[in-house]
């Protein structure tokens, strides 16, 4: 009876090694699929990292038109306002 329980024991033991190196084979690749998703998210963090610099660079270049385009409406408004002024002074003129 004693070599059927050290045989049962014995069977046992292969099955928990084997299992224990299912399982250490399966946390080596865990590992691997960890350590990919970390060098495509590195990889991601970067790209968007770029475009984040180049949205500023595209809303600061957007303000700077927007400024440009305000100072000329000004511009355009004060001319258009001289420009009916002295057409009134003409016809002020032209009507003595």
């Amino acid at each position: 009876m004693s070599d059927e329980i050290l045989k049962l024991i014995l069977a046992e033991l292969k099955s928990l090694k084997k299992g224990q190196e299912e399982l250490k084979k399966g946390q080596e690749e865990l590992q691997e699929v960890v350590s990919a998703i970390r060098a495509s998210q590195e990889t991601m963090s970067a790209e968007m990292e770029g475009m984040r610099k180049e949205m500023q660079q595209n809303f600061a270049q957007v303000s700077r038109h927007m400024r440009m385009l305000e100072s000329d409406l000004d511009l355009i408004g004060k001319r258009q306002f001289e420009n009916e002024k002295q057409i009134n002074r003409l016809k002020s003129l032209h009507e003595q």
